[in-house]
C-alpha cells in the first residue's frame, strides 16, 4: 500500500509539473537572430558601469550603488539598421550616434556621437547575450570603463 501512495503520489506531481509549466513561445527565437538583429530591434538602457581611472575602481548599478558621480539613470542607445541612432546623455539631452561595427565577428564598433558634446568612443569585446549589451572602451590613456546594458521592453 505504501509503495501504491509513493507511487501516485510521484505521478502526481510529475502530471503537475509538466501541466503547471508554461512555455514561451518567442515569435523569432533570439538564436535565430543575427547580432546586429538583436543590437536593432530595442532601445538600450545602462544598467551598471565600472570605470578603471588611474587604477582605482568605481561602480554605477541601476537602482543600486553610484561611486562613480555620475547618473547613469538616462543614459540610452538606439541603434538603426542603417548605422545612425540616437545616444541620450546622462541629462536626457538625445544626440545623433552614428555607429558601425568595426570587425567582422561584430565584438568591435565604433560609436560617434553628435553635438553638441560630439565624441567617439570604440567599443571592444561586445557580447550580446539574451536582453544584455556589455561593451569594454578604453579612453583618456590607461582609463577602461565596461558597461552592462538592457534592452528597453
Amino acid at each position: 500500500m505504501k509503495t501504491f501512495k509513493t507511487a501516485s503520489l510521484l505521478l502526481i506531481c510529475t502530471a503537475f509539473f509538466f501541466f503547471a509549466c508554461k512555455k514561451e513561445n518567442p515569435v523569432v527565437p533570439a538564436s535565430s537572430l543575427t547580432r546586429k538583429q538583436i543590437l536593432v530591434q530595442k532601445e538600450w538602457q545602462v544598467d551598471q558601469v565600472i570605470i578603471n581611472q588611474g587604477g582605482s575602481n568605481t561602480f554605477y548599478t541601476r537602482r543600486g550603488t553610484n561611486t562613480t558621480g555620475t547618473n547613469y539613470n538616462n543614459l540610452k542607445l538606439r541603434f538603426n539598421t542603417d548605422g545612425t541612432g540616437t545616444y541620450t546623455d546622462e541629462t536626457g539631452l538625445a544626440h545623433t550616434l552614428a555607429w558601425n561595427f568595426t570587425s567582422a565577428d561584430e565584438r568591435n564598433a565604433s560609436l560617434t556621437i553628435g553635438p553638441p558634446s560630439a565624441a567617439t568612443f570604440i567599443w571592444n569585446m561586445i557580447e550580446l547575450k539574451d536582453n544584455y549589451l556589455h561593451s569594454t572602451s578604453a579612453y583618456s590613456g590607461n582609463n577602461l570603463l565596461t558597461a552592462r546594458y538592457i534592452q528597453i521592453p
